[in-house]
């Protein structure tokens, strides 16, 4: 049985949404958290929320926890990975996709170009998360764990990985996160009760994204913090923030809404349209000017249905 709670795993997926500055191999999450928590100027909506969200968990539980690796490939392939250890656990999380970067016109988008390469297979980011997970060195029980694109990333590890770090992992735990697209290609792991038995999924009850592909275990589904009557509240239920909480605990609800729909409009689309849009997007992407211009307008119309709310 996991030490942590299933709130203990979001606020450390919040966390992973942070740079660590300075780090050190060993260093005290609580040195990562206290920096975090400094972090008062020039931030975007994103993180101003990120923060506040933060003040409803108890973080003195990760007191014994450390920081013995950290790989920061942003710039390059979009992959952030961290890898926190106690006396018997291993924890590796992955941090979801990010928007462009308004401040350093490189990174952001190779993430949604990634995500949108989930609809035709393997990405590949989830082949450069298995090539650090590989690295990893511990004879540890081992929690996979992430939110949106870092819970897909956890789930392929599990899926793919060999027997005997297979046998390592206690737990894969996804917040949000779109599964596996071509289950088929992963049926000899994909059926096994054991794979079953570990994943714990938890999606917002409104969430979009986990909704795009089959579940290979029903999801525990948790009230959403918005209503869902406007764009902003469907970007909003998908980001760690959009989970109620209340004294320290998800609000849990029975299923989700209506989201047949959009599984509906996965299985509807052509493989050669899905080719279609990637290259789209791939074009699109080589557009800097385009793509600043893209990220201020999402900026505004996040602020500005911040302060409607």
């Amino acid at each position: 049985m996991s030490k942590y709670r299933i709130e203990d795993y979001l606020a450390l997926c919040a966390l992973t949404y942070f740079d660590i500055n300075n780090y050190q191999k060993g260093m005290r999450i609580f040195d990562f958290i206290n920096e975090c928590l400094m972090k008062t100027d020039n931030l975007s909506v994103f993180f101003k929320n990120m923060l506040h969200y933060l003040n409803e968990f108890d973080l003195s539980v990760f007191e014994n926890l450390n920081i013995v690796d950290y790989m920061n490939d942003n710039q390059k392939s979009g992959i952030v990975y961290y890898c926190f250890e106690d006396n018997e656990d291993c924890y590796v999380l992955f941090r979801g996709s990010e928007l462009y970067d308004p401040m350093v016109y490189e990174n952001g988008w190779q993430d949604w170009i990634d995500n949108l390469e989930i609809f035709l297979g393997i990405t590949k980011q989830q082949l450069i998360a298995y090539d650090y997970f590989k690295r990893i060195h511990t004879d540890k029980k081992i929690h996979l764990i992430g939110h949106s694109k870092g819970g897909n990333l956890a789930l392929f590890i599990g899926v793919v990985c060999n027997e005997k770090r297979f046998s390592q992992i206690e737990e894969i735990v996804m917040f949000n996160a779109p599964q596996l697209n071509g289950i088929d290609m992963y049926e000899n792991r994909i059926h096994d009760k054991r794979l079953i038995d570990k994943i714990i999924s938890i999606e917002n009850e409104i969430d979009i994204i986990s909704s795009l592909f089959e579940s290979i275990k029903k999801p525990i589904y948790i009230v959403s913090n918005y209503q869902g009557n406007q764009g902003i509240d469907f970007y909003s239920s998908h980001q760690i923030w959009g989970f109620k909480i209340e004294n320290n605990e998800l609000i849990e609800c029975d299923s989700k809404r209506n989201m047949k729909f959009i599984k509906q409009l996965n299985q509807t689309i052509q493989e050669n349209q899905k080719k279609w849009l990637i290259q789209q997007f791939y074009k699109l992407s080589k557009n800097k000017e385009l793509l600043k211009r893209i990220q201020e307008s999402i900026e505004r119309w996040v602020i500005q249905n911040e302060k409607n709310q």
